[in-house]
């Protein structure tokens, strides 16, 4: 039985509204997605999730580095570190030095944790992929896999400090 004109218009008006609403979806995606290094730079942030009874810590960025702060409360010890780290659209295999300043916005946050041990300097890739943007809140999930196996998928938060 062949198409009346009636069924053939459905189909159609049908079609246009699934694309139009697939459309919409991928834009919103993407859009949630990307994130500028300007939301990165504009404060101190405060990890505020995973909570850690033992410490608290804070990061803040200009448009190479990071600097963190972490206070052992039992301690009462100050400990200070800096990392270069670089924005990016995909997941790095490596540490791309080259790209460190340069990229202004991306999925990723990657890190470079560089430690000194037995007067060698050990180099280890962090990596955040950005799950969500808020005025004064960042949710990242840890992406980063070893070669000798993996840390376990955690999901951070990290608020804006309101000075």
């Amino acid at each position: 039985k062949p198409f009346n004109k009636d069924t053939i218009n459905q189909y159609i008006k049908m079609k246009k509204i699934l694309l139009l609403f697939l459309f919409m979806i991928s834009i919103i995606n993407s859009y949630s997605q990307t994130f500028d290094l300007s939301i990165l730079t504009s404060g101190k942030w405060n990890v505020t999730s995973p909570v850690d009874p033992d410490c608290t810590t804070k990061y803040y960025f200009d448009n190479s580095y990071c600097y963190v702060d972490v206070y052992f409360t039992e301690f009462k010890r100050f400990y200070s570190k800096t990392r270069k780290y670089y924005l990016s659209d995909t997941k790095p295999s490596s540490f791309d030095k080259s790209k460190v300043g340069k990229n202004k916005n991306g999925k990723y946050l990657i890190m470079l944790n560089e430690t000194k041990w037995k007067g060698n300097i050990i180099e280890i890739m962090l990596c955040f992929k950005i799950i969500n943007v808020a005025q004064n809140k960042l949710t990242m999930v840890n992406c980063y896999i070893k070669e000798n196996g993996f840390y376990e998928k955690q999901t951070f938060e990290w608020t804006k400090i309101i000075e």
